[in-house]
């Protein structure tokens, strides 16, 4: 039997709703899956992560640049689902913050 292009979601697909960063930071949330996409910003990434706030909770996801966010979720991808917390840290250098999961 053949497939159909439906059978294949497009890139950059994950389901959920969308979320701000903003109100996720410091809270204990589920890392279910995560992509990489062309980034159109500051970074030449872009990473849509899924995650849910309860084990058998509605799915969400929120974007990031974050290169320590995406080299933490490609380490441990074999490992998803995890739970974590989204913390900005302060640059040691005082400029900015950077993002990661802890």
């Amino acid at each position: 039997m053949f497939q159909s292009f439906a059978d294949f979601p497009a890139e950059g697909y994950l389901e959920g709703e969308k979320k701000q960063i903003e109100e996720i930071k410091g809270k204990r949330i589920l890392f279910t899956n995560f992509i990489v996409m062309n980034g159109k910003l500051r970074t030449d990434f872009c990473l849509k992560v899924q995650f849910k706030y309860e084990e058998n909770g509605q799915l969400f996801y929120f974007y990031t640049g974050s290169g320590v966010v995406r080299e933490q979720l490609e380490r441990l991808k074999g490992h998803l689902p995890l739970w974590g917390t989204l913390n900005a840290h302060r640059n040691t250098n005082g400029r900015g913050n950077y993002l990661c999961i802890e």
